[in-house]
């Protein structure tokens, strides 16, 4: 009964690893264009020519991006991508634009006193007070010495020293 079992799990594995090994996608012979990829080519299109392109057009410019696909693959099968400096300039290039695509600009005095006038509440905190206690004894010049204690705090935040507590 046990051998059947292992059995069964060997020849399942056996199924699954030639499935996954003739089902490969990364040898897949389809080439995708994107919507976005075509409606990014039409609007160059457009914007060179100066009016929409045809039906007849827009298949020439498919057909030519397929074309430019396969020619693409092929030169990667060849390793012609390898140790090309165009090839590295251009993609240092890429890198270059996406860097000076994603850095932010620095905003104006103008634009930051406006985004805090907008968003003041956000920054606002309201008043917080503390509360020290200074002792006086009850001696005769106790009020005395307190309102000078007072006052040099008052004037010149000196910390006043009072009598001790205890």
């Amino acid at each position: 009964m046990n051998l059947r079992i292992i059995v069964f799990f060997i020849i399942g594995l056996v199924i699954f690893l030639l499935d996954i090994g003739l089902n490969s996608q990364e040898d897949s012979k389809d080439i995708y264009i994107s919507d976005q990829e075509l409606t990014s080519l039409l609007s160059a299109w457009q914007s060179q020519v100066g009016r929409p392109p045809s039906d007849e057009e827009i298949v020439n410019i498919i057909n030519n991006l397929v074309q430019e696909e396969i020619l693409y693959r092929e030169a990667l099968l060849l390793g012609l991508d390898q140790e090309d400096r165009i090839i590295k300039r251009r993609l240092a290039q890429k890198i270059t634009f996406l860097k000076q695509e994603t850095i932010p600009t620095e905003p104006s005095e103008l634009e930051l006193q406006e985004f805090f006038e907008i968003n003041k509440s956000n920054y606002f905190m309201p008043a917080t007070y503390s509360f020290t206690h200074h002792y006086f004894s009850k001696e005769s010049n106790a009020k005395e010495r307190a309102n000078l204690a007072f006052n040099a705090l008052a004037e010149n935040g000196i910390e006043p020293t009072g009598d001790p507590f205890f």
